[in-house]
Parts: structure tokens; sequence; C-alpha cells
């Protein structure tokens, strides 16, 4: 069962997970973003709970650059700081796979933000 938790301090990504369980797409992350008003969030003092629902499996890069790149290019070393993600599931499985999803957000907007840190993996494409 979800738990409900809204109040001014929280993203609840419920609604746009839908029926699915997987989160993707650069431009449904935007659209969470506008609602969420998270260019005035980034600007505020307060920290923010990113609510990751119980059904989810799968929060992929596109959606979290869609959703916080702006957030961590403006953010820098703040971001994590700034917004911490809260994992409804009790599935420890999963929570480890959604936490790695989570690095590999990291990982790719810092490689946005910094295009010439490339990894050995980057030369293979």
């Amino acid at each position: 069962m979800t738990e409900n938790i809204q109040n001014k301090g929280t993203l609840n990504l419920e609604e746009f997970l839908g029926n699915g369980t997987i989160f993707s797409g650069r431009p449904q992350g935007k659209k969470a973003r506008e609602k969420f008003n998270l260019d005035k969030r980034d600007l505020g003092s307060e920290k923010s709970v990113v609510i990751i629902p119980e059904k989810t499996t799968s929060l992929n890069p596109s959606f979290m650059l869609g959703l916080f790149f702006q957030s961590y290019k403006k953010l820098k070393g703040n971001f994590s700081q700034k917004y911490e993600f809260k994992f409804l599931t009790n599935n420890i499985n999963r929570k480890k796979i959604l936490q790695k999803d989570i690095e590999d957000f990291y990982r790719q907007a810092e490689l946005e933000v910094n295009p010439n840190n490339k990894s050995i993996f980057d030369y293979f494409r």
C-alpha cells in the first residue's frame, strides 16, 4: 500500500507513473519538473523529499534527467543536500536497483555537465 505523503517539501512521483512500474522519457521528466515548479524550488532553502512509489521497478536516467538535470547543474555539489529520495518499497532488491538507477542519473548528469570527463566506454560508441 502506498503511503499518502504530500506536503510542500514533498515531490510524490506517483501521478507520473500511471499504471506502469517504470519512469522513463525525458519529456515526461520535464512535465514532472514543471508540475513541481523545480526552478523556483531550487532557489529556496527548504529540502525536498522525492517519494518513489512502492510499485516502481525502474527510474530510467532519461526521466531523471528531464526532472532533475537543470537542478543538478544549478546546485552543483549541493543537489543531494537539496533532494532526498525516499523509496516506499520494502523489497530490498528493488530498493538496491532503484538506488543504482539514481547513481546512473548522477553519472549521466555529470557527463552532461562536464563532457570532457569521459570513461573508457565512451570511446566505443
